[in-house]
């Protein structure tokens, strides 16, 4: 475990002299080498071992600040009279400090608690609770989770006694909570007092109070627990502080005790909605996260009655949200490009502002009264999205490769070299010779391959795992309707492409590679008599990182950029009426009806080529040219014409040489249409036309028939929605996205692992601190400010730049 400070330099005696802590006269320094220090004004101590004090074992951590208690953490100075305050000091279980810390760094391993002294840098043992016996205030607690506030640590327990235990510092007391069934005599209250926590006691919780049994959680089985002090809770008399609501999540379902000591319940249909972790969202919800059966999540509101609830697969009706990798297009979806049909993420590490799973990082800024209108932004170690609105269709040109794409990665797939054997494998497994039919693969005069009854074309393409590909050939001729082409990818699988076929046709295929490397792919004619094919393409393709993972087509070769000096997304040139981008007709793109919908697009423009140069268009022929059609467009004079065929939207802004310029187009409702350049509403209109086809095309980077293209400009983080944001949302994307375009910015996970280990969100500094193997990403909004290269296992707490991490 290490202890980081996030500033190159800290000065802790002010802080200290903020937060009425002890050892103001101490000073925190990094040094260029980064080797922490303290200056007492009389010597210096290096703070580099620093995490010798600290077991490395740690389930989880949590940094408790009292001063973020309902009374400031005045409570700490009401406890002189309690069994801890009075105990023995420095003790194997006991440190030299008598009160509680004012910032207390709260470590869990298996069975055991350990609060550390986080007001003194050198981080003292302040108090330990002993493990793995029954007969003891934590009893056996495998894996505890902690949450803290007002004076109240709380805890889950995975282990064999299971339920929750929480321990009121202020009463000198603790409080067993066990599962519907469980045994009575351990759970109820602590018969002892916090100074005889680690005693053994027979029977040492009492159940029966007053002669009746108290309220038990729903399952037994806990994985997690959180708390929040909702508006008007009611005073604690023992205590006087308002009294937490405490949400534990079990095996069977959350419970949230609520500040009544009433218990409701929120049972799953499933045990696939089981939630294995909880946190805080705002002050008066909760949001979980299901695990490796389940799909996504709930955020929702601390019940206002007794009425237990029953979560389903899909969303309630109640005021919950629900985000899910396998739902329905009005959710916030935890996806990270996998396909809605296959089998869910669970999700890893949980935060009030974001989710993790082993694909990435999900952020989320939730609209609390259209939920279906929230944003959400995946961010990975290769790619950042950008703010997603609602309903998104579509998003692109979100990654930080600067290969340039659309090269064909098949030699001789025109068959200019009749010598396939200099490029394939020839095989005829139905080799009885004598005509096309039962020939060997070969070249006819127009540079075309004939291939004949289960003949093959067999060779090795260095793919990439997890990158999409576009497999595709153009059939020329054919004998019988039933002849076709089967691409087997990998070889030896199932036949992964394997569609019937008519002369004139190009047939297309995605295929996202599994392993990196050297993968066989075979040409497998099929179905009887032969066949006349050109054009064999392996193409990687243009990712669409939304949930629907609709790739885009590459046509001609397309240049990548780092956006600024330094960054790391990349810009998207060299575009001509044949090197663009297209999403052939996809019903969930291309169709808005009469309901509204939002382009968003960043775009850096010179005043040099032609007034009318396309960024996106939207048309319902596959030539391009067909109505309804939406095209977005530099215009006359530089100024962005956000055009329908039911009526245009031309804005006053000139756009040219002014860099980097995020344009957001949107129909509100049925017909009015807006355009934002840069945050701002530079324009209005109204457009009634119903956006509903059969056929058609998304191209980027040119109009629909090529006539246009962008040949002056480059574009990057292209999005569409089937909804629209809010002029505050649309603000809020911009003034978000802004730092991504600037010198040296970062916008991806560190390093090379995707697998989100633990997150902590500091309230105080707005930045999500993000783990995984490849170490510690910090983020201010979308962009990532910091890192570290130290492997994150474990967990990770932050609270007011102090950052405490395993």
């Amino acid at each position: 475990m290490t202890v980081n400070v996030s500033k190159s330099q800290f000065n802790l005696r002010e802080k200290l002299k903020e937060l009425e802590r002890p050892s103001s006269d101490k000073l925190v320094q990094i040094t260029d080498d980064g080797k922490v220090y303290i200056d007492k004004l009389g010597g210096i101590v290096n703070l580099s071992n620093i995490h010798r004090d600290i077991v490395d074992t740690a389930v989880d951590i949590f940094i408790y600040d009292t001063s973020k208690d309902s009374d400031g953490g005045a409570w700490r100075k009401r406890t002189t009279h309690t069994s801890w305050y009075n105990e023995s000091l420095n003790t194997a279980t006991r440190g030299s400090r008598k009160d509680f810390p004012a910032v207390a760094v709260i470590v869990t391993q298996n069975s055991t608690i350990t609060i550390y002294d986080g007001d003194d840098p050198d981080l003292p043992m302040w108090m330990k609770w002993l493990p793995d016996n029954s007969a003891r205030m934590l009893r056996d607690s495998a894996s505890p989770k902690i949450a803290a506030m007002n004076g109240i640590i709380a805890l889950n327990n995975t282990g064999t006694y299971g339920g929750l235990i929480a321990i009121y510092f202020i009463s000198d007391t603790a409080r067993s909570y066990r599962g519907i069934g469980s045994n009575n005599n351990t759970e109820g209250y602590w018969k002892g007092n916090i100074a005889g926590r680690n005693d053994y006691t027979s029977n040492n919780y009492s159940n029966n109070i007053g002669g009746s049994v108290l309220p038990t959680i729903v399952a037994e089985n806990t994985t997690d627990v959180a708390m929040t002090v909702l508006p008007n809770s009611p005073i604690d008399s023992a205590t006087g502080l308002p009294i937490p609501t405490i949400a534990v999540a079990t095996a069977g379902g959350l419970s949230i005790i609520k500040d009544d000591g009433t218990i409701v319940d929120a049972t799953p249909s499933s045990s696939a909605w089981y939630p294995t972790s909880v946190s805080t969202y705002g002050r008066n919800k909760f949001i979980t996260g299901t695990g490796s059966g389940g799909a996504g999540g709930y955020i929702l509101p601390v019940f206002d009655s007794d009425t237990s609830y029953n979560i389903t697969s899909t969303p309630p009706s109640n005021g919950w949200l629900h985000f899910r990798s396998n739902g329905t297009n009005a959710d916030i979806f935890l996806d990270l490009n996998e396909n809605p049909t296959t089998t869910s993420l669970p999700i890893t590490a949980l935060s009030p502002i974001g989710a993790g799973s082993a694909k990435g990082m999900n952020i989320f800024d939730v609209n609390d009264n259209s939920h279906s209108d929230s944003l959400v932004a995946y961010v990975t170690s290769h790619y950042n999205t950008g703010w997603q609105h609602g309903d998104i269709e579509g998003a692109f040109l979100s990654d930080t490769d600067t290969t340039n794409v659309g090269s064909n990665l098949v030699n001789n797939g025109d068959f200019a070299d009749t010598n396939l054997t200099n490029y394939f494998t020839l095989v005829n497994s139905d080799a009885n010779g004598g005509d096309e039919s039962e020939s060997a693969p070969y070249v006819n005069g127009s540079n075309q391959v004939v291939m004949g009854n289960s003949a093959q074309l067999k060779t090795y393409y260095n793919l990439v795992a997890g990158t999409s590909y576009k497999v595709s050939y153009d059939c020329v001729n054919q004998s019988t309707s039933a002849q076709r082409l089967g691409i087997y990818i990998p070889s030896g699988q199932s036949l992964a492409f394997d569609a019937s076929i008519t002369a004139g046709a190009t047939n297309t295929y995605y295929y996202t590679a599994t392993t990196t490397g050297s993968t066989l792919i075979e040409w497998r004619s099929r179905g009887g008599g032969w066949g006349t094919y050109d054009n064999f393409s392996i193409i990687k393709a243009e990712e669409d990182r939304s949930v629907n993972n609709n790739p885009l087509h590459i046509f001609g070769p397309i240049t990548k950029t780092p956006v600024a000096t330094g960054a790391e997304l990349v810009a998207y040139s060299g575009f001509s009426a044949s090197n663009y981008l297209r999403q052939p007709f996809n019903a969930n793109t291309m169709n808005h009806g009469t309901s509204s919908f939002c382009y968003v697009m960043w775009v850096n423009v010179s005043s040099s080529g032609t007034d009318s140069q396309t960024f996106v268009d939207r048309s319902s022929s596959n030539s391009g040219t067909g109505n309804p059609r939406i095209r977005i467009h530099k215009h006359t004079s530089g100024v962005v014409r956000f055009y329908t065929n039911g009526g245009s939207t031309t804005g006053p802004t000139n756009i040219e040489n002014l860099g980097w310029t995020q344009i957001v187009c949107l129909r509100r409702g049925a017909s009015t249409t807006e355009l934002y350049i840069n945050g701002k509403l530079d324009q209005t209109s109204n457009s009634t036309t119903n956006f509903t086809s059969t056929a058609g095309q998304i191209q980027i980077g040119a109009d629909g028939d090529t006539t246009d293209p962008l040949t002056a400009g480059s574009i990057a983080l292209v999005r569409v929605s089937n909804s629209a944001p809010s002029a505050e949302q649309v603000k809020k994307m911009y003034e978000d996205e802004k730092h991504l375009f600037v010198e040296n910015a970062k916008c991806t996970l560190y390093g090379s692992s995707d697998a989100v280990t633990s997150l902590s969100y500091d309230e105080v500094t707005e930045r999500l601190h993000i783990g995984t193997s490849s170490g510690r990403s910090d983020f201010q909004g979308l962009r990532r400010i910091n890192n570290t290269s130290t492997a994150v296992t474990t967990a990770i707490s932050a609270h007011d730049e102090f950052i405490v991490e395993q």
